[in-house]
């Protein structure tokens, strides 16, 4: 059984937080008695099926029985939102994505990327060119918007955080509770820190963005400030 939670325990935590890491999630697993990971390294979750992994290759065994939080289901992301071929691995994972929307210089009034003006051999008049910065809308964009519910897609680069586990079994309500309290509650209290060891937690810090836009874009914006 696969479980998809958003998020990790200590994304919304504040920076030099301590919080549980995928080692910690095994670690609360156990000490709470949820249930049995499926962390064989013979079996393998894809968005395909479960497929048991040997020297001779991949054999499809089953599909995959899953569920998806609340909060995932909220931001739009359910079975739908995985691409084809994705994998989940096995036992505890924290996947994350780059979602950096690409920006282009182009002419105002012709909508023609200065990338394409600029030739071998060609002379380009800024002076009669009103150029403006845009949104590009690449085939990937319109694949990640397409993966989201009306109106929940964001505009600006950011970061997608999910924690993934994989069960020999579905886990009953009061075990599930437990977890989802777990990974999704802010500053959630561990029942028996007593029982964790140093490497079963990591260190919040907090993700920066750089400036949308490609680097060549930002030099060129340069040369266009100091040409005017």
């Amino acid at each position: 059984m696969l479980y998809v939670f958003a998020g990790f325990p200590g994304k919304e935590l504040p920076p030099g937080s301590e919080y549980l890491n995928a080692g910690g999630l095994r670690r609360f697993v156990e000490v709470e008695n949820i249930g049995l990971l499926q962390d064989d390294g013979f079996y393998q979750f894809r968005k395909e099926g479960i497929f048991g992994i040997t020297a001779s290759g991949a054999e499809r065994l089953s599909s995959v029985p899953f569920n998806f939080s609340n909060r995932c289901l909220a931001d739009g992301i359910d079975w739908r939102w995985f691409p084809e071929n994705y994998s989940f691995g096995n036992g505890v994972a924290m996947p994350k994505t780059t979602a950096m929307r690409e920006t282009q210089l182009v002419d105002h009034d012709t909508d023609i990327p200065l990338s394409k003006m600029f030739r071998i051999g060609r002379v380009v008049d800024f002076g009669r060119l009103r150029i403006e910065q845009t949104y590009k809308i690449t085939e990937g964009w319109e694949k990640y918007e397409a993966r989201w519910i009306p109106g929940k897609c964001p505009q600006e680069s950011h970061i997608i955080h999910l924690t993934t586990l994989c069960f020999r079994h579905e886990l009953p309500p009061h075990a599930y509770q437990k977890l989802q309290r777990a990974i999704e509650e802010v500053g959630a209290e561990l029942r028996s820190p007593e029982l964790y060891r140093a490497d079963h937690f990591s260190t919040s810090r907090t993700w920066k963005p750089e400036e949308a836009g490609v680097k060549g874009e930002r030099d060129l914006r340069r040369l266009l400030e100091a040409k005017c």
